[in-house]
């Protein structure tokens, strides 16, 4: 029972993410359609994309690590990568531009083959979404334990910091949706809870640990590439774990713990390098540096290190941000936003965040202040193997947290693009932010200031519990209600390729063009006057149309006179004839 707490958190955070998987219209989220093309491709082949020409059969994403995919592409293959209905892309077809010339937010042409009951691609869109759940679980674990481990005397510290983890709306959301980052926050969390575990230990660390070590850096590794900037934190963990005295009368020998390190390493993602960057380096073409770049398949970072090397832009200025406008950008999408950076929350909602992380930032600054006069009377303590290996352990996650600033700052440098103003690329440093957002919090509300008894100790929490309630969880809440800020965006259109048949007295069955017919009408039994009448006119597409075709609507007086007509394409002009494929309307 001692981590009910945490296990409330996980049920909370589990209705919270299943609720927006359902409701959050698909492919709408950051890369979520290109993610599930790279599924369509391994569900279809059965391996990653190992040629050039796989790559771009596998989409935009074709290049990148492969391990998620392999994990969860297995639903698309249950119910078949072909199976309809099939999700409409817009940029599948160009008359799908026709509307919005272009200038539209959707990425799919929402439709009423996605209500529920789910089947065909919908279905396995939906179940591969689902998969995410239990990496989001894995990162809230992970930073609850490593919170725990950290500050095992304050077990509300570590409560705090899976709370901040698991209500953070865009984490719900990424948790909700498809994308591979899932599972890099997942495996990235654990890789700093077993170095955490390694660097408090007194003895050198065992082959099995080191192997464990290795194993969960290599898997890293094969998830997502950016994740080779943790480089720097490896070797540090390893400088300092072979540098510890062992006590023990049976040691292990470095070599054998880091032998193992190297193997498991190797198994996870050495061969995989080896083989793409024999198979897709562009040394001879672009140079050393970005033609190594290249084989871990991201224009983007190939295209930044060829105009960084060049000193030459690669981005139009036009499509650049400034530093505080991307900041601003930053900022905003690390708390809520959604539909590709394109769909935000009101600004009162980010004050709230900015000052709930001004309030737990002033706890930590109050923290390590008094810690500082608290150890200038006990210096004697400072060296001693408890308070060095928290040092240590400190600067390791330091170095975490500072590793994914700069890449996020060094991806502003070589693309200062809307997309590089993610705030989701900071998540993998989630535990580490969590853990001292929740420190500070502990601080102020429930430490120093009720033992100092500048207020009374059982008022101060309750108005520390109020502030966060205030200022998380209430926007947390209400920026994880899609209809508050998502659905308005997206609107369904009434088209399916389920059978519709119209009521009777309004149905017929007229061919007016090659595989179109008109099957009948329905229209409102009672209107007021003034007000527009509303008329659902009903299709049906044997074959996709060479043309598109407008329809005329005229409402008549008892004299046949037309007091009021309507024309334009279907669906109120939102669905041109050439942009569908054979479907009900």
């Amino acid at each position: 029972m001692r981590h009910v707490g945490l296990l409330i958190i996980l049920v909370i955070f589990t209705i919270l993410t299943v609720y927006n998987s359902v409701l959050l219209p698909i492919g709408e989220a950051d890369d979520e359609t290109d993610h599930f093309q790279y599924h369509r491709f391994v569900a279809q082949t059965g391996h990653p994309p190992l040629t050039e020409a796989e790559r771009r059969e596998a989409g935009f994403k074709g290049g990148l690590a492969p391990l998620y995919y392999w994990l969860t592409a297995w639903p698309i293959a249950l119910v078949g990568e072909d199976s309809l209905p099939d999700i409409r892309r817009v940029d599948a077809r160009p008359e799908r531009y026709i509307p919005t010339d272009g200038l539209g937010i959707n990425h799919v042409l929402h439709t009423l083959d996605e209500t529920w009951p789910w089947r065909g691609q919908v279905l396995a869109w939906h179940l591969v979404r689902l998969l995410s759940l239990p990496m989001a679980w894995v990162t809230i674990i992970a930073t609850y334990a490593l919170a725990y481990r950290l500050r095992p005397d304050t077990p509300t510290v570590a409560l705090g910091a899976a709370a901040l983890v698991a209500f953070l709306p865009r984490f719900v959301i990424s948790s909700a949706v498809i994308n591979d980052d899932n599972l890099v926050f997942a495996l990235t969390a654990l890789l700093l809870l077993i170095q955490v575990i390694i660097l408090q230990r007194d003895q050198p660390p065992t082959p099995k640990i080191m192997a464990l070590f290795g194993a969960l850096f290599g898997l890293t590794l094969v998830t997502k590439y950016f994740s080779l900037i943790l480089i720097p934190e490896i070797l540090f963990t390893l400088w300092f774990a072979f540098h510890k005295k062992s006590t023990s009368h049976t040691p292990h020998p470095t070599s054998r713990a880091l032998l193992a390190f190297s193997i498991a390493l190797f198994i996870t993602a050495g061969l995989w390098f080896s083989f793409i960057i024999l198979r897709f380096n562009r040394i001879d073409e672009l140079g050393l540096i970005p033609g190594l770049a290249a084989s871990l398949g991201e224009p983007q970072i190939t295209e930044g290190l060829v105009g960084l090397l060049s000193g030459q832009s690669v981005r139009p200025v036009a499509a650049t941000y400034t530093l505080p406008a991307w900041f601003g950008l930053l900022f905003r999408s690390f708390w809520f936003e959604y539909g590709w950076m394109r769909v935000f929350a009101p600004i009162w909602v980010y004050a709230l965040f900015a000052i709930f992380s001004l309030i737990a930032i002033v706890g930590l600054i109050h923290k390590n202040w008094f810690y500082s006069n608290d150890s200038a009377s006990n210096n004697h303590q400072l060296n001693s193997t408890p308070r060095r290996s928290q040092r240590i352990i400190d600067a390791l996650l330091l170095l975490h947290l500072s590793l994914f600033l700069v890449v996020v700052l060094a991806r502003y440098i070589l693309s200062a693009t809307i997309d590089t103003g993610q705030g989701r690329h900071l998540f993998p440093a989630l535990p580490v932010i969590a853990y001292y957002g929740s420190v500070g919090l502990h601080h102020l509300f429930s430490y120093s200031v009720g033992r100092r008894a500048y207020l009374k100790p059982i008022f101060w929490p309750i108005v520390g519990g109020l502030l966060v309630i205030i200022f998380f969880v209430a926007p947390a809440l209400i920026s994880l209600q899609p209809a508050n800020f998502i659905l308005p965006k997206y609107e369904t259109l009434p088209v399916t390729t389920a059978s519709v048949q119209p009521p009777t007295s309004q149905r017929f069955d007229l061919e007016l063009a090659d595989g179109l017919a008109f099957l009948g009408f329905e229209v409102e039994p009672t209107v007021s006057a003034g007000e527009a009448l509303p008329v659902s006119l009903y299709w049906h597409a044997e074959k996709e149309a060479q043309q598109d075709y407008f329809v005329s609507v005229c409402l008549h007086d008892d004299q046949a006179r037309p007091v009021g007509c309507w024309r334009g394409q279907f669906a109120d002009g939102r669905y041109p004839t050439r942009a569908g494929k054979p479907a009900t309307r």
